[in-house]
């Protein structure tokens, strides 16, 4: 399947808001991908006004996105992202906060950090303008924290693609995709750290309207094969729920210790425990702006650590490398190649082959034998 893009970047924002940057040197960014398909659109929404979020949301083919910037930059963001008729299905996933911990006892686990931890808000950071170029396979963009953190601060970013087409990235980890969703990834690189043993962590959160006996889930998937990322069997599938409408996100738990994403960069990447119940919506986001503060919604939070036992820590490389793809839909699946499927054919189905003729072989010469008489004088 295909879905062909459109892209544009601050909708219909006027220039004393958008297009020139703000007191502190900063910039309102909000990237909006439409993928058309035959029946219906998905909108992409990507913003780092607050918040930095994902908006998912599907639509008839007709309906148009509508901001109220003035509103959506302010105080009373409530519901300044709508779209000209109703949507069929939304979510969002927003990042809120990248923690630090102190990690002296080299675990991986930030739960043995206690009170060594400290953390970036990130709603509270300012963002340089985005970066963006296109085609009509695919859109593709980034946008970096502005250089505000200290002398030698080094960047955090973010960079995103969006896709017409069902296929793999390129890189490791070989991420699958759909035409249907959109890899996020998050890059830190030479980010100034507080402690000698410093790793990092990632808190998100996933919002959508609550809807009855649907929940959001988080799913361990386990394969046989690790043919697209050697040595890692496993991808995580954090789904929103629902069988008629659902929107995830997936990952490998894995990334990467150096721009290259070769085998000997890759690191662990470990997956806590869902956090449902009371959740905060950060008021200053697009999540806040598209969902407001309508008691009928769901959230949960999650955390996932970056690294291992024995990798250095952070200092080791300075660099981090992430990624993820989130999308409308059940989370695409790994299946075996046909390279693999050839494989295993091959190597259980040979010696098979060849037990069984054996068998028969010998089965033969018995028979022969028992029917062979001596000759009679």
């Amino acid at each position: 399947m295909s879905n062909e893009l459109h892209m544009e970047v601050n909708p219909n924002c006027t220039e004393d808001l958008c297009r020139l940057a703000n007191n502190d040197s900063s910039y309102n960014n909000l990237v909006h991908v439409r993928a058309d398909g035959q029946d219906d659109s998905i909108h992409y929404l990507w913003s780092s006004i607050g918040a930095p979020t994902f908006l998912v949301v599907r639509t008839e083919l007709s309906s148009q996105l509508q901001i109220d910037w003035t509103a959506l930059l302010s105080n009373e963001s409530a519901n300044s992202i709508t779209f000209s008729s109703p949507p069929l299905f939304a979510f969002a996933v927003t990042f809120t906060y990248l923690w630090e911990y102190n990690d002296p006892k080299d675990t991986g686990n930030i739960h043995t950090a206690r009170s060594n931890i400290s953390y970036y808000r990130l709603e509270s950071l300012s963002w340089n303008d985005f970066n963006f170029n296109a085609d009509y396979n695919k859109s593709m963009g980034s946008f970096s924290l502005l250089n505000h953190l200290g002398a030698n601060n080094g960047s955090l970013q973010f960079l995103l693609e969006a896709y017409g087409t069902d296929s793999r990235s390129e890189a490791l980890p070989h991420l699958l995709y759909t035409s249907d969703s959109m890899q996020c990834q998050l890059k830190l690189d030479s980010f100034p750290t507080k402690y000698r043993a410093s790793r990092f962590a990632l808190e998100m959160l996933m919002v959508k309207v609550k809807e009855p006996n649907e929940y959001m889930t988080l799913e361990e998937h386990q394969s046989i094969d690790d043919e697209y990322t050697p040595g890692i069997f496993k991808a995580i599938h954090y789904s929103s729920g629902g069988q008629n409408n659902s929107g995830y996100m997936s990952w490998k738990p894995v990334c990467y210790a150096g721009p290259h994403h070769t085998l000997e960069e890759d690191r662990l990447v470990q997956t806590y425990n869902l956090q449902q119940g009371v959740v905060r919506i950060p008021i200053n986001s697009i999540a806040h702006a598209y969902f407001g503060s309508d008691l009928m919604l769901e959230a949960t939070t999650l955390n996932i650590s970056f690294g291992m036992q024995g990798d250095g820590f952070f200092h080791s490389t300075k660099y981090l490398d992430w990624n993820a793809v989130i999308g409308y839909g059940l989370p695409p699946r790994d299946q075996l190649s046909m390279l693999v499927i050839a494989v295993i054919t091959t190597g259980v189905g040979l010696p098979s082959a060849l037990f069984l003729l054996g068998g028969i072989y010998v089965g033969c010469k018995r028979v022969t034998k028992k029917q062979t008489y001596p000759a009679i004088d």
